[in-house]
């Protein structure tokens, strides 16, 4: 399981290794969250995990991309791995032959 296997992997200050430590509903949500989007192949999922790995501060907000994608798995989503530290798009999906970024 990618989801379980991720979490081990956080390192012991990363902010979600904490609350995992006393939140296990959190836990169990993280996991199945992370499965799920490996389950459906998106794209670019483990650029997105290492991303969360480094960057501590905005942890929530990858997990709000996540989440906001797994809503999408019926659009065949797929994270647009960060580049730069500019406002870029963080996930692209495609409808009726049109590339649609958010």
């Amino acid at each position: 399981m990618k989801g379980e296997k991720f979490l081990e992997q956080l390192e012991e200050e990363h902010p979600i290794k904490n609350i995992i430590t006393w939140n296990d509903r959190f836990k169990k949500y993280l996991i199945r969250l992370i499965d799920f989007l490996d389950k459906n192949n998106i794209e670019n999922l483990d650029s997105k995990l290492n991303e969360l790995k480094k960057d501590k501060a905005n942890w929530e907000s990858y997990i709000s991309e996540m989440e906001f994608c797994r809503k999408l798995a019926g659009l065949s989503p797929e994270f647009i791995p960060s580049k730069s530290k500019g406002a870029a798009p963080d996930i692209k999906i495609s409808l009726n032959g049109e590339d649609i970024f958010f």
